[in-house]
């Protein structure tokens, strides 16, 4: 018959779910992947957004057995969070239009609604911390501009995830604008050393210990650093 399907196997749809979940391939991808191979309804009561939902009714369409095999495997995996390649990968697709900015947060997030099916670790703590708390906090400055930033200091793996985070932060003119005022004052003996950490605590999640760039700030104390410079190098990119 023309029309008949070729065997498919669970395995198969176990590597498209990881390849979604770990953002190799984006939900348009694995759609057009897919096409006119494998039914992907759009289950009642879920989001249709949620390509991984479809994946699993359709493999359940194909075989009833295939749902417990794909949630088992999938359930006990370490290589179904989103990775640092596939981030610049859903980066580069929003970019060049080939998603939306509701594409791009729901990828992001999806692992998370996912704790059924896993519970596995992120590659990064960088790309964690962009997934799960940077990108839904910033959901309304989903942007090309913004976006190609955020790729960029991904690109850029400057081997420090704790200074990827703080570029991160520092993406927002008011954040900057923060960031210089607080430390100024630190520097000027305004601020003291709790205060300090109150702060680095609130804005990064780090103390003055983990901060990286305290070097560079002792500098500015001693007024053989601008602020401005310090600034400018905590932002990783131009």
């Amino acid at each position: 018959m023309k029309n008949e399907l070729p065997h498919v196997t669970a395995t198969y749809f176990i590597a498209l779910i990881k390849a979604y979940l770990q953002g190799v391939k984006t939900k348009q991808e694995i759609i057009s992947e897919t096409s006119g191979m494998l039914p992907l309804p759009e289950p009642e009561n879920e989001d249709p957004a949620n390509i991984t939902h479809q994946l699993i009714a359709a493999a359940t369409q194909f075989n009833e057995l295939f749902y417990f095999e794909i949630v088992e495997q999938v359930s006990q995996a370490a290589d179904t969070t989103p990775t640092r390649e596939g981030l610049i990968h859903h980066l580069e697709a929003f970019i060049a239009g080939k998603i939306t900015d509701k594409d791009l947060l729901t990828w992001a997030t999806t692992w998370y609604n996912e704790d059924e099916m896993t519970e596995a670790c992120f590659e990064g703590a960088c790309v964690e911390y962009c997934c799960l708390f940077w990108l839904p906090a910033n959901s309304t400055g989903i942007n090309i501009k913004t976006m190609q930033q955020v790729l960029d200091i991904f690109r850029l793996n400057c081997g420090n995830v704790l200074k990827e985070k703080v570029a991160l932060v520092l993406l927002t003119e008011k954040e900057q604008q923060h960031f210089l005022f607080f430390l100024r004052d630190y520097a000027d003996h305004y601020k003291t050393a709790e205060e300090l950490d109150i702060y680095l605590l609130k804005k990064f999640g780090m103390d003055h210990q983990s901060f990286p760039y305290m070097e560079e700030l002792r500098q500015v104390v001693q007024k053989t650093l601008t602020l401005e410079s310090l600034l400018q190098k905590a932002r990783l990119i131009a």
